[in-house]
């Protein structure tokens, strides 16, 4: 069975797949609707995309505040997710409107910018059965997790950032630089940043060698739709 990590980058989702034998796979999805054919052969899918969303209410997604709350130096890559409502525009002035109406907050560019990855994983869980494989996770929580719950202390854009988060991970799998080095060779840096390739490796290395996973909240909430809006984490 496979245990994968995707991350949105600039060419879609990038991925890092490993098996129960360690062997590893990575590639790049243009659509998450491509994630179905994964679905078969893997246990767990952990996605840094919000899964989960209000339609209705002026408070934040609890699992949003909780991450939050474990971090201090890395809290700020927390935003809050936009209401289901807000996917359907077209343009930014449009998306704030329409978040601001139902939440009393407008969103961030930064919310903005994945709006259209929010919503194409919003319909992919929709409409597919993934059997409870597909979870919400956050790289800057899963680091945490993996380093005995002590924060990143450096920006993930630095390189101090990308020598932390390596080291840490190493801990967990030795063929980690083996990834990022053929990530870097098979792909331009402008499809697929460092970043993203070290934030999938996070998941999947969540996935797979976590003992069991806990959930931000530890009772999470559901939408509308019947999703949980948490973002899990490893016990290790």
């Amino acid at each position: 069975m496979n245990h994968i990590g995707i991350d949105g980058c600039k060419a879609g989702w990038f991925y890092v797949s490993l098996d129960d034998d360690d062997n590893w796979n990575m590639g790049i999805l243009s659509n998450i609707k491509e994630l179905s054919a994964f679905l078969p052969e893997s246990k767990l899918i952990l996605v840094d995309i919000p899964i989960g969303l209000r339609e209705s209410g002026l408070s934040e997604r609890l699992c949003d505040m909780e991450a939050r709350r474990v971090l201090t130096k890395r809290k700020s890559s927390i935003f809050p997710a936009p209401c289901r409502q807000a996917l359907s525009c077209t343009t930014y002035k449009d998306a704030c409107k329409v978040n601001e109406k139902v939440t009393g907050r407008k969103i961030s560019q930064q919310t903005w910018a994945i709006s259209s990855k929010i919503k194409q994983m919003d319909d992919f869980l929709s409409e597919t059965n993934t059997a409870g494989r597909v979870s919400e996770f956050h790289p800057e929580v899963a680091f945490w997790a993996l380093n005995n719950k002590t924060e990143m202390q450096h920006n993930k854009k630095l390189q101090h950032g990308h020598e932390e988060r390596l080291k840490v991970l190493l801990k967990y799998y030795p063929f980690t630089e083996e990834i990022v080095c053929k990530a870097k060779e098979k792909y331009r840096r402008k499809d697929l940043a460092l970043d993203d390739i070290i934030d999938a490796i996070a998941g999947a290395v969540t996935a797979k060698y976590s003992k069991s996973l806990c959930t931000l909240p530890q009772i999470p909430e559901m939408d509308n739709r019947g999703l949980a809006m948490e973002i899990v984490y490893g016990k290790l």
